[in-house]
Order: C-alpha cells, then sequence, then structure tokens
C-alpha cells in the first residue's frame, strides 16, 4: 500500500512516472489511483501501528518538500 501509494521509503518510482507521463496521465496518477489504496489503508488502520503510520507520513512530507526544493524541471 505504501508503494502504490508513494509513500516514504517507497517513492523513489512516483517522480520518475509523472515525469515521464503526459498532463492528464499524470493528473490521474497522482488523484485517481490514490483513492483505492487510501481506502484500504484507511479500512485497515486499526490493525496497523499508529507510530509507523506517523513516522511514514513525516518522512514523506519532508522527503517531498526537500525534494521539491531541488526540482529544476516542473
Amino acid at each position: 500500500i505504501s508503494m502504490k501509494l508513494g509513500l516514504a521509503p517507497f517513492h523513489f518510482w512516483f517522480p520518475e512516472v509523472l515525469q515521464g507521463s503526459s498532463l492528464i496521465t499524470g493528473l490521474l496518477l497522482s488523484t485517481i489511483m490514490k483513492f483505492p489504496p487510501i481506502t484500504l489503508l484507511y479500512m485497515t488502520s486499526p490493525s496497523l501501528n499508529p507510530t509507523l503510520l506517523a513516522i511514514m507520513a513525516i518522512l514523506s512530507v519532508a522527503t517531498g518538500g526537500w525534494m521539491g526544493l531541488n526540482q529544476t524541471q516542473i
């Protein structure tokens, strides 16, 4: 689920895919295609470790912001 959502530390594939895709494809991959894994994560969240989920969320936000500052192709 984390890889499908592009969460850190499983996020390395996502920027490369978005970079090589068209605007519509990138929009679909970054929005609509995230709903099923988010729903699955939400449904299984009581059985998951909340500390692990919080660490992955913080890492994703920090890594995404840091890598966004270094982005030259917008």
